[in-house]
């Protein structure tokens, strides 16, 4: 394998790895917003205004609540390894996000705030750590790869 075939190998675990942290905000946004909605469509009759209040929030109830799954599945299934803390903080914020949603629709509030919590949890996650950057410089520097560097050292004859 050349040089340029093993940088090309990494960039899609790097992208399948982002792509599935994206997705398991938008699952965690979509199962969050869902609960309590239900939750409210049927304890108080009055969600929303007008008579159709409390059956349209329980079809947005089980609209998010499937598409959350399903994301949640595709999520986990685009992962090139075993979830891990940066996929579970991903869900989590995601999670926050969506039950920050609610509580903005329930309580009625303008449509630009609708807009800003869930970006505001996608710049979150999807931002890259800056260590990350510094310790693949220092390989490179060294001439370490991840698999030379965990390998022990072969002895010279």
């Amino acid at each position: 394998m050349t040089r340029r075939q093993e940088r090309a190998a990494g960039l899609g675990a790097r992208t399948a790895r982002l792509v599935s942290i994206v997705l398991a905000v938008a699952a965690g946004l979509a199962l969050a917003t869902a609960i309590p909605l239900a939750v409210a469509s049927f304890v108080d009759p009055t969600v929303h205004k007008g008579e159709a209040g409390p059956v349209l929030a329980r079809l947005l109830a089980a609209a998010a609540g499937l598409s959350g799954g399903f994301l949640l599945l595709m999520s986990a299934l685009l992962l090139p390894e075993p979830p891990g803390a940066r996929w579970l903080s991903a869900l989590s914020v995601g999670a926050i996000a969506g039950l920050l949603e609610t509580a903005l629709l329930l309580r009625g509030s303008p449509a630009w705030a609708f807009v800003l919590v869930p970006l505001a949890a996608f710049v979150l996650v999807a931002v890259p750590r800056p260590g990350r950057r510094r310790r693949t410089a220092a390989r490179q520097r060294t001439g370490h790869t991840r698999a030379s560097a965990a390998r022990p050292a072969r002895r010279q004859r």
